[in-house]
């Protein structure tokens, strides 16, 4: 596995955005894990020490977050992460 280095701007000022297609991918998970992926995403994305992993192909520019067996695909910008994606691992990518 590659480490990538830390990002560069303060944690406390990064806002964590959610697109409108993640409420749909989220409900239909069951409740439970619905909430260990929002509970982790708010809590591993917002780290001073997220590294983040970077996607290739198709999804260039865009990075993965893991929960489980659950993927969570967003992206960064200056002061924010916009998720943009959360599917099990054999969906996501499709």
């Amino acid at each position: 596995m590659r480490l990538f280095p830390p990002l560069s701007f303060d944690a406390a000022l990064r806002k964590i955005e959610y697109k409108a297609y993640v409420d749909r991918d989220l409900r239909r998970l069951d409740r439970q894990a619905a909430t260990r992926i929002i509970d982790k995403v708010e809590q591993e994305l917002t780290a001073a020490d997220l590294r983040p992993i970077p996607l290739s192909g198709s999804f260039e520019g865009l990075y993965k977050f893991r929960v489980g067996d659950y993927r969570v695909i967003y992206s960064l910008s200056e002061g924010s992460i916009l998720v943009i994606r959360v599917a099990h691992r054999r969906e996501v990518y499709r």
